[in-house]
């Protein structure tokens, strides 16, 4: 038997450490040859090493995508249900700070997240295939995403390029030559818009994962994968509202100078449909002129998509 000694600021900085104790149980196991050994959670040594490395205790906890054999025992061994009772221990993590804390830790858990918001009715039907004549199960996404609309006419263009010797099959399979191919290319900027009610989730927490999702969006399907690109968003509008109607999709626009504006949202807060004291705005249309008139108005806009973000969590 080995013994550790770790040095920290204080005793409050190993609480989670002493929590993961609790949650997570060493057991003696039986395995299938029937040999018994001892299973030791992966977790607690990992709050150890970041406790010591003055990091937050959950750092690392997303990235084990490349960590196989970590992602296996963290995600696939029930450690992830510990991690989930950690983070929502509100005696251990104020309510403050438990929004940072499920970005830090949940983001490996998606696929567990989906199963359990899932459609009741959608599970209904996979129970009993047969369904009656004349019924319809209407599956309604908790997640609901509009399409990318470009906010410009975008300018194609096509680009020529050639494939290395060898670098594909089709070129593998011509001989010696390179592959000549063309590329059609768009330059562009989009808007999209989400809606998202906390009332219809398993876990009403995690509509602060998708707000922080958004504002750090990193890549997105297609061929462009193959090339570095910053799908982070320029700027957003949030509405915390007990409104049926979202009344702010597509609200972007560019002005004839090129510069980003609000013209449709602005109208109607300038109307009355929307309350001034439901929206925050962030990012670079607080520097344009519609950011200087929804200040006046009462919205709230910050120059920052971070900052807005988090600015539009704290009344939940």
């Amino acid at each position: 038997m080995s013994v550790s000694v770790v040095e920290v600021a204080g005793r409050e900085a190993l609480r989670p450490f002493e929590i993961a104790e609790h949650v997570f149980e060493t057991r003696m196991r039986e395995t299938k040859d029937g040999r018994r050994n001892w299973s030791v959670p992966v977790v607690p040594g990992l709050i150890v090493e970041n406790v010591v490395a003055g990091r937050p205790w959950w750092r690392g906890f997303a990235d084990f995508v490349s960590k196989e054999e970590l992602k296996r025992r963290v995600f696939s061994a029930g450690e992830k249900g510990g991690l989930w009772a950690m983070v929502n221990n509100e005696e251990v993590f104020p309510r403050e700070r438990r929004a940072d804390l499920r970005r830090g830790v949940p983001r490996g858990m998606s696929a567990e997240a989906a199963k359990e918001e899932g459609n009741p009715a959608e599970a209904e039907t996979k129970k009993g295939r047969r369904k009656a004549r004349g019924t319809v199960r209407v599956r309604r996404a908790r997640l609901e995403v509009t399409r990318a609309v470009s906010l410009t006419p975008f300018a194609g263009d096509i680009t020529f390029n050639a494939a290395s010797v060898g670098a594909t099959p089709s070129a593998s399979s011509t001989g010696k030559d390179p592959v000549p191919y063309g590329t059609e290319v768009h330059a562009t900027r989009y808007q999209y818009g989400f809606a998202l009610t906390p009332e219809d989730l398993t876990r009403k927490e995690r509509v602060f994962d998708v707000i922080g999702a958004v504002t750090e969006l990193s890549e997105v399907a297609g061929n462009q994968a193959r090339f570095l690109f910053d799908f982070s968003p320029d700027a957003v509008l949030f509405r915390w509202t007990e409104d049926f109607a979202p009344r702010i999709l597509y609200g972007f626009a560019l002005d004839e100078d090129g510069r980003l504006s609000l013209p449709a949202a602005l109208g109607r807060i300038e109307a009355g449909d929307i309350a001034p004291a439901e929206v925050v705005v962030g990012g670079s249309i607080a520097g344009m002129p519609d950011g200087e008139r929804l200040r006046e108005l009462g919205c709230e806009v910050v120059p920052g998509v971070r900052e807005a973000a988090w600015i539009a969590v704290e009344p939940a």
